[in-house]
């Protein structure tokens, strides 16, 4: 007798697939998942977030920069272009000292100095980016920003077109 027995094939009824039995679903299948996946997490960060942070303020902006349930990496602001395309205000990029280090730099638009006000909208856009990197998208952006800030996506977004028109940033049109 085996030490493990054979267990039988069993069918999973929602899929209807079996052990040994090939797999029916397709590669968008297994992205549209992860994709699901991805914003369900972003959302239950943000709102976390928002709960610990409600009326997110530059006064309380460092706090929220180096809280790890906030941010993959510990951030910190620079008042400098980096490597901001045109009509960016906001970019995050590991530090250039020790880009290994884990910790990052988010480039803020230096005219955003003299609309503080604008600084935590432009930062909660770019933490997607910090915290999941390439797989972050605008609408992800976008979801994370407006749910951090307590708003919907609709207004988060007439803000953001508001910090790029206060530093003079190019146009660029919603997807």
């Amino acid at each position: 007798m085996p030490d493990h027995p054979k267990a039988p094939a069993s069918v999973d009824p929602a899929n209807g697939i079996g052990r040994g039995q090939p797999c029916r679903w397709g590669t968008e299948d297994f992205l549209s998942m992860g994709e699901e996946g991805l914003r369900s997490h972003l959302l239950d960060r943000a709102l976390w977030a928002h709960g610990k942070y409600p009326d997110l303020d530059c006064a309380r902006i460092g706090e929220f920069l180096i809280d790890p349930g906030c941010l993959r990496y510990p951030a910190r602001l620079v008042f400098d272009f980096g490597d901001m395309a045109p009509h960016q205000f906001v970019q995050p990029g590991p530090t250039p000292e020790d880009p290994a280090s884990g910790e990052m730099e988010i480039f803020v638009h230096p005219a955003l100095r003299l609309h503080e006000g604008f600084i935590p909208a432009a930062v909660a856009y770019a933490v997607p980016q910090i915290n999941y990197g390439d797989a972050a998208t605008d609408e992800h952006c976008l979801l994370y920003g407006a749910t951090l800030l307590g708003v919907t996506a609709d207004e988060y977004y007439a803000r953001l077109c508001t910090v790029a028109d206060a530093v003079g940033a190019a146009a660029r049109y919603r997807t």
